[in-house]
């Protein structure tokens, strides 16, 4: 018999093994979001401490805009005169909306829902007064 060389090739696995490995799968995901949860939150914690004066905030701030949008200094410069303006707004909720587009049209949905509602139920009380 010959053997069979499982280095590029996985054989099926069985619907108990399927089940067995998506649970692994799922508790290895939980656990990575609540490590990244816990280093968020233990950074946000520590940047108060590191935040001396305006200087750091306009630094964490020209960060921050860089992390969304990928803007550089240079260009923040050249767009606002080394000023702040808001010109950048448009192209932050963008962005926020890109990465977030599910929850927020789910949420949006909802909104519609409920205000559906509540317009069938004054329309309804309207009729049922008249």
């Amino acid at each position: 018999m010959e053997k069979e060389d499982c280095k590029f090739f996985y054989p099926e696995l069985s619907k108990e093994g399927k089940e067995r490995t998506q649970i692994i799968i799922n508790k290895f995901g939980d656990q990575l979001r609540e490590l990244m949860n816990n280093t968020v939150s233990d950074f946000t914690r520590n940047l108060g401490c590191e935040i001396v004066n305006d200087d750091a905030w306009i630094d964490i701030r020209q960060k921050t805009l860089e992390a969304l949008c990928g803007y550089e200094e240079s260009e923040r410069r050249n767009k606002s005169g080394g000023t702040y303006l808001g010109q950048w707004w448009t192209q932050i909720r963008a962005k926020i909306f890109s990465e977030n587009r599910d929850k927020i049209i789910n949420d949006i949905i909802l909104d519609k829902e409920k205000e559906i509602e509540i317009l069938k139920e004054r329309l309804q009380y309207i009729k049922n007064h008249l």
